[in-house]
């Protein structure tokens, strides 16, 4: 099975669409979905490995159907379950829980499905404030920080933009998607010029000298200006 992984972790793979797997509300594993089916059952030779009351030798396979995923039962005694019906297959949604077990004894395994692209995507409309560049240092991140932007392709400490001399330049703080100037990922710090764009998760921000600003749809910078 899987390794425990973190938020973070997750989000630097290629896919952004994984399923937690949890035993009675202990997580067990976060399973990155792709594009190739995977196999959930007892037996070690599954791709997800769950040894848990009411879990079949090879209980389920999970497909890739367009941009998402379907899982499908492989005819065992105890099933899945959506929304406490019985069901031979499911189309996932983000945050839909497929429960596995024993009706008897009310032990089940929870299958809970997370399409953080989608998710990220939908944030990435909410507006950006104009963050003023007057302090030594200007901290970038999804939570705490003088720029919060909400994303969950952000880290919660992303980066920072430090004064340098007559201007300022930005460091990444180990993120996991990386911060990026000009398209170029960013390694250490990178001195920052007039007009340079930066990227911190699906969040675009040019660099003028005194301040970073967000660029809408169409490459203009916006003009919402910080309280």
């Amino acid at each position: 099975m899987a390794g425990g992984l973190s938020e973070d972790t997750i989000l630097i793979r290629s896919s952004t669409t994984y399923l937690s797997v949890e035993d009675r509300g202990r997580k067990l594993s976060d399973v990155r979905l792709g594009q190739r089916p995977l196999r959930i059952g007892r037996r070690p030779d599954n791709d997800v490995v769950v040894v848990a009351p009411g879990v079949a030798p090879y209980h389920a396979r999970i497909e890739p159907m367009g941009s998402g995923h379907r899982i499908v039962d492989l005819e065992n005694t105890t099933g899945l379950m959506f929304r406490g019906t019985r069901v031979p297959s499911h189309v996932f949604a983000d945050g839909d829980v497929i429960r596995i077990g024993e009706r008897a004894t009310g032990n089940f395994v929870s299958l809970v499905y997370q399409d953080v692209g989608k998710r990220s995507q939908a944030q990435q409309s909410a507006p950006v404030q104009r963050v003023h560049l007057d302090r030594d240092v200007t901290t970038i991140g999804r939570e705490g920080c003088d720029l919060t932007l909400p994303s969950l392709q952000v880290s919660r400490m992303h980066a920072e933009v430090r004064r340098a001399g007559k201007g300022h330049e930005v460091l990444d703080l180990g993120s996991t998607n990386g911060t990026f100037v000009g398209g170029t990922r960013v390694q250490q710090q990178h001195r920052l010029r007039v007009g340079d764009v930066v990227q911190v998760g699906p969040f675009k921000l040019t660099y003028t000298g005194r301040s970073l600003d967000q660029l809408d749809q169409v490459g203009a910078c916006g003009s919402t200006r910080a309280a």
